[in-house]
Parts: structure tokens; sequence; C-alpha cells
């Protein structure tokens, strides 16, 4: 049951309008994944997808949006909100999806929330499933030496918000079949003293 802990905290805490107060429209880390999507394909799949913010961004770039979720309240949220979204109801450590299926996946924050040691499964699902590109934001920038922080919540429901180590991530995400090279950009974007970053993986083409 601990491998799902952060699917009861979203489920339990987070309300469908939840980052929906914000103009994603301006959010630089958002604006340059769908730019360097764009740039390798047509296709891009975002996991832990919540509900979909995204999508617009995605269309208007000419991109074929997927997303998936492991919160039915999101999925079913975005579905409303915009019709024919391929929102999809799903676990990102057991993606529903053949290998190479989209040009570029993209994990925006999710992969801290996962549980020591599962973030290497979440890592190896979204390198099967894509073609081209793998992006990673974090809102906080990776550390020197990896800390797993465990959360308590209501009702004793634990959730995990870690901070990985730069070495230790980079290195596992490379030493994956087929990579080819990677690009890390720092960007502030809500608070001026904390800077994301974006981490690019550029698969070699088949």
């Amino acid at each position: 049951m601990e491998k799902y802990s952060w699917k009861t905290y979203f489920a339990r805490n987070m309300g469908v309008e939840w980052m929906r107060d914000k103009p994603q429209h301006r959010n630089p880390v958002r604006l340059m994944i769908v730019d360097e999507a764009r740039a390798v394909g047509r296709t891009i799949l975002d996991v832990g997808c919540a509900t979909c913010i995204d999508y617009p961004l995605c269309r208007a770039a000419g991109l074929e949006y997927t997303g998936i979720d492991i919160t039915k309240k999101f999925v079913e949220s975005a579905r409303k909100r915009y019709p024919g979204v391929d929102a999809r109801v799903g676990d990102a450590l057991a993606l529903p999806f053949p290998d190479g299926s989209f040009d570029a996946v993209y994990s925006k924050d999710t992969i801290t929330y996962f549980p020591p040691p599962l973030w290497r499964k979440g890592v190896d699902e979204v390198w099967r499933v894509a073609r081209r590109l793998v992006l990673f934001s974090f809102c906080s920038p990776l550390v020197e030496k990896t800390r797993y922080q465990k959360v308590k919540v209501q009702q004793g429901a634990p959730v995990w918000d870690n901070r990985y180590g730069r070495g230790e991530f980079t290195d596992y995400v490379k030493g994956h079949v087929g990579f080819e090279r990677m690009e890390i950009r720092s960007m502030r974007v809500w608070k001026p003293d904390t800077p994301h970053e974006l981490y690019l993986f550029f698969k070699k083409s088949r």
C-alpha cells in the first residue's frame, strides 16, 4: 500500500482547481517543454497530468497530446473541461503504451512524490515509451545528495517529497540504452529565490 500513498494524498487533499490559480500560459517551464517537444516531433505524453493544464498549450503548438494520471477525479475534470482530450487514468509505474509511442514524454514534478526506490521504475517507464526526448521538471533544484523526505498527512497517509541527488539521478537516466545527450535549463517561475530545473534527455534516432 505504501506504493500508492501519494495517490491517496492527492485524492484526499487536492481539488480539481489545483494550480489553476496561476497564469500557466506564461509559465516558462511549460512553454519550454512545449517548444522542445515540438522540435523533435508531434506526439507528447504528460505523465502525472492532473487536470491537463498543458493541453491548450500543446494543442496551440500543433502537438498531439496525451495525459495520464493516477487520480481519477483529475482526469474526469480534464475531460469535462477539454472535450476530446486524450486523458487517461493510469499508473506512471506501468504506463499502458508500447515502447516508443511518443516523440516526447515529460514528467513535471511527479517523480518527486515516488516512494524510494520506485523513482527508478518511473524513469524506466518514461524512457521506454519515449521515442526521441524525455523531460523531467523539478520545482526545487536537485541537490548534492539524495534526501528521501516522508511527510505525514491527515488520517496517517504518508506521502514522499524527495530531493534527488543531481549526480545519482542524471547518471541513472543516462545509463539507459539509446541515451544521446543531456541538457539542463534553470529558470525562475513563481518564487524568485527558488529556480525550477528542467532536465532534457535526448535519445538516439532509430
